[in-house]
């Protein structure tokens, strides 16, 4: 709190950021600050900070979230994993479940909780249906290999990997104009489900106005909604 610091900005990528320079040894004591847990320290320090500046409150939009309804615990993982959640094992309880955001554990959640709607076929996914029908014809229904390599391409050359180590391997997504347009304008998130690099063998729909997770193929067949490429993007290029 009261070490010395320089803050220095950058506008030279495609995120403006600050890098935050300072010193792990005690002015005072000369001995070393302590640094157990500094990642979730910064994350929670994070957290505090973003609700105080713009309002957001990662426990109010999990709750949310967990309204939502789904058939799954796939569905429900995808959910949550888009909007920036991880489900992971606890291991006090084997039949429950934390959900955490950046490592830090917001929830933990039984699994007799969960309650599964499988509902078919109602109004709302025959709307979704129809906007699919007309909106692939007025956007680029075009499916393209999105590469996130920004990751790697921020550390230092000496900790860059060529070979997608863990904690700088490239990011492989792949999206459409058309995916973006829906979601943008009716709050309609498509999520395609793929392995490494593969083509997508999948898709599940996310509709943020009523608040329901729906297996894609319910709706469309994929193949009917978009056309896959062989084409690949960089992810700055494709924004």
């Amino acid at each position: 709190e009261k070490q010395p610091f320089i803050v220095v900005f950058h506008k030279d990528t495609d995120k403006n950021h600050v890098h935050i320079v300072s010193t792990r040894v005690d002015k005072q004591t000369g001995k070393k600050i302590n640094d157990s847990y500094e990642r979730l320290k910064a994350q929670k320090a994070l957290s505090v900070t973003m609700e105080k500046l713009y309002g957001q409150n990662p426990e109010e939009e999990l709750g949310k979230l967990l309204n939502y309804k789904v058939s799954s615990l796939s569905q429900l993982e995808t959910l949550l994993c888009r909007n920036g959640y991880r489900i992971g094992k606890n291991t006090n309880d084997e039949n429950s479940l934390n959900i955490l955001k950046n490592g830090i554990n917001q929830k933990s959640i039984r699994g007799d909780q969960i309650v599964f709607d499988n509902s078919k076929n109602d109004k709302r996914a025959k709307q979704i249906k129809a906007i699919l029908s007309k909106y692939k014809e007025l956007y680029s229904n075009k499916v393209f290999k999105v590469e996130d390599n920004r990751k790697n391409e921020a550390v230092l050359p000496k900790e860059k990997t060529t070979d997608g180590g863990n904690d700088s391997k490239m990011k492989i997504a792949f999206e459409s104009e058309l995916q973006k347009k829906l979601k943008d304008v009716f709050g309609i998130d498509m999520v395609f489900h793929h392995k490494e690099d593969k083509n997508p063998f999948g898709y599940t729909v996310i509709d943020h106005r009523t608040g329901k997770v729906y297996k894609g193929s319910d709706i469309m067949k994929m193949n009917e909604v978009f056309e896959f490429t062989s084409d690949k993007l960089d992810k700055k290029t494709f924004e």
